[in-house]
């Protein structure tokens, strides 16, 4: 009891003095009464204005920014990647062959039916045996349906394991096998991945290869949320290479329809064309971002946006001295300045200087009940 009677007479004194304090501090700066004109808007005398430094500005509606700027990674598209992979010879072999000669290295440009590897596989030389007692066989019997058949199978074998077209007309033509199978590039592009050396033991399936066509290149971006809405496919983009010597033109051709939960951005793809080459894999590259729909804002310096109950709020100077409460929807930051929205009226005055001094006296109102 005795407790609960200390701890009560302590508050009291702590409030005597805050608001002793209070009102030494008012007197100390010349504030007078405010006077709560209407709901939302209160009013300071001059003097008070000018000791507390509180400046409001004119500002004007205009559109924003036309593009936005995000940074991406240059990636090789998919549908422009080929793996190299050891054929599947023979019926689940696990060792299809030894690799006799490696032609190419990681980085290097190669061509459509460029030699990339030789590797010596049994397989390949019963695979070629059989071609050839195919075609003797249906020259034996020409025209015979199950000759034909045969044929055809043998032919299908040597096509799945890589062998190109020209090679298996020249085998028909000489009857003599190779005994080492070269593996040629199926695309023109550059070697991404190399993993196989002279002298290695290879599987059926094993990628010995990635090669990347990078005549055109993709770009992926990460865009605000709040943006992504102004962005469609076929949307332009440009890319500011690094050594800041010109740029390089594409479109959008995805936009994802998920949202990051960390980042709250969404994933914006552009595809370029790369010819000649300016943009390689792995670059870190600026992204100018073409945007629609806009609409005029107000573009406010961030001092001069405030949050009241956890929403976003401007203060405008109605009259010299009267200042009203606006509630505002803002956007993201660009150049230190802040996009915003609200029931303005035209060009209005809007505190840009000491506004935390006009949102103590709104609170001020709030608490009194005025």
């Amino acid at each position: 009891m005795n407790f609960c009677v200390h701890a009560e007479k302590r508050f009291l004194s702590l409030l005597g003095k805050t608001l002793f304090l209070s009102v030494l501090i008012s007197s100390f700066l010349g504030i007078k009464m405010v006077y709560a004109l209407e709901a939302g808007e209160v009013s300071l005398p001059a003097d008070t204005i000018s000791k507390l430094s509180i400046e409001s500005h004119v500002y004007h509606s205009k559109v924003g920014k036309k593009s936005l700027s995000v940074y991406g990674v240059a990636q090789v598209a998919d549908d422009r990647i080929s793996d190299v992979t050891v054929p599947v010879l023979g019926l689940g072999a696990q060792v299809a062959g030894h690799v006799h000669g490696v032609y190419v290295d990681f980085g290097d440009f190669v061509r459509k039916g460029q030699p990339l590897v030789r590797i010596y596989s049994p397989d390949y030389i019963d695979a070629q045996a059989a071609y050839l007692g195919a075609v003797a066989l249906l020259k034996a019997s020409p025209g015979d349906s199950a000759s034909l058949a045969v044929l055809a199978s043998a032919t299908e074998r040597l096509r799945n394991m890589g062998v190109p077209v020209r090679e298996i007309q020249a085998l028909k033509r000489t009857g003599h096998p190779h005994r080492e199978q070269v593996i040629h590039s199926q695309i023109n592009g550059v070697v991404l991945v190399k993993n196989v050396v002279k002298g290695q033991t290879i599987t059926a399936g094993q990628r010995l290869f990635e090669i990347g066509n990078i005549d055109v290149i993709r770009i992926n971006g990460h865009v605000p949320q709040e943006t992504v809405y102004r962005i469609h496919l076929g949307d332009p983009l440009h890319v500011s290479l690094p050594d800041g010597k010109g740029t390089v033109s594409g479109h959008v051709v995805y936009i994802s329809p998920v949202e990051d939960p960390v980042t709250r951005t969404v994933l914006v793809r552009g595809l370029f064309s790369n010819r000649p080459l300016r943009i390689r894999p792995g670059m870190f590259v600026s992204m100018e971002v073409g945007l629609s729909g806009n609409t005029p804002r107000f573009w406010l310096p961030r001092r001069a946006v405030y949050l009241v109950s956890g929403h976003p709020v401007v203060f405008t100077e109605s009259s010299p001295g009267h200042f009203r409460m606006i509630p505002v929807k803002r956007g993201n930051a660009w150049g230190g300045r802040v996009p915003v929205t609200g029931p303005f009226p035209p060009s209005p005055h809007i505190v840009d200087q000491n506004g935390y001094w006009v949102k103590a006296q709104f609170e001020r109102m709030k608490k009194s009940g005025n």
